[in-house]
Formats: structure tokens, sequence, C-alpha cells
């Protein structure tokens, strides 16, 4: 759980989403975090 400090505890709700959509997600996350520090992607790839 230390990986997760940082983000807030609370209550929230599930929208329903399939598996395929979180991924569809994350991809479309980390594409827009890639556009916005390149360096991070350039650390990775490295």
């Amino acid at each position: 759980m230390d990986l997760f400090a940082g983000i807030p505890r609370g209550p929230n709700q599930w929208d329903g989403h399939s598996t395929a959509e979180k991924y569809e997600r994350l991809d479309e996350a980390t594409r827009l975090l890639s556009e916005q520090r390149p360096d991070i992607t350039q650390q990775r790839s490295s």
C-alpha cells in the first residue's frame, strides 16, 4: 500500500466500467501524460 500513500482514501463509486474499458482509460491517461511529460517516457525507454 506504500505506493498508494499519496492517494486520498474516502467514499467512491464504481461506474460500471468493464475490464477492457479500464485498460482503455489507462492507455489514454498514459498517452496524455506522455504528451505533457515526454521526459518520463524517455527515461523509461532508455
